[in-house]
């Protein structure tokens, strides 16, 4: 009887170090810096190995723009800028939510990964990938000790915008239904279907 290996992550490649990128004003303001994680070579590859893998084996609903090869964040910005005009013009109120890849919980992701249909040694894959990772912060030359990250996904890993992507899929499609949109829906025109949501990155 053959016995399955099981997936195997080794501690190195789920140790990265974290540097703070600032993105202008004071330059001691934290809240001004953008984290962003680098991890070996190795397990850059795989994560964008797994990245390319899992954009051809899943469907995403059809208003995720973002981090993807086409024009759509150019056009979903445009929209919403439509829209802030017009509701300001006519005095329409009109509501906006924003999602952070920071904010989301690791349960979440696993969750969505496992309700995926991928090949089991790939969600095995994935999900030690996403758990019991680590990071060194650098800032001013000198390094911190060793912080587990507990939630959202690394900036600066390859497979990271996929498996946000991933993790808020299920909300898009609930509020994008028909009956959603058209009872909660931003009408722009009576040519259109009513909006509900728009999903493109916050960095272009």
């Amino acid at each position: 009887m053959v016995k399955k290996k099981k997936s195997f992550v080794p501690d190195v490649l789920k140790e990265s170090r974290t540097i703070l990128i600032h993105k202008g004003g004071y330059e001691h303001d934290f809240s001004r810096k953008r984290p962003i994680s680098i991890s070996t070579v190795v397990r850059r590859v795989i994560s964008k190995t797994l990245d390319m893998l899992i954009r051809n084996l899943i469907n995403l609903n059809p208003y995720q723009r973002g981090f993807l090869l086409t024009s759509g964040t150019f056009v979903n910005i445009n929209i919403v800028e439509g829209i802030l005009r017009t509701a300001t013009a006519q005095k329409r109120s009109a509501g906006l939510v924003f999602l952070a890849k920071n904010l989301t919980v690791l349960v979440t992701l696993i969750c969505a990964i496992n309700s995926l249909i991928l090949p089991l040694h790939l969600k095995n894959l994935l999900f030690k990938l996403l758990t019991d990772n680590v990071s060194r912060i650098q800032f001013g030359g000198v390094r911190i000790k060793k912080i587990s990250i507990n939630r959202g996904v690394l900036q600066g890993d390859p497979v990271s915008h996929i498996l946000f992507k991933l993790s808020i899929n299920h909300i898009l499609d609930q509020v994008s239904e028909r009956s959603a949109a058209e009872t909660y829906g931003y009408n722009l025109s009576p040519e259109t279907e009513p909006l509900t949501v728009l999903c493109f990155a916050d960095v272009i």
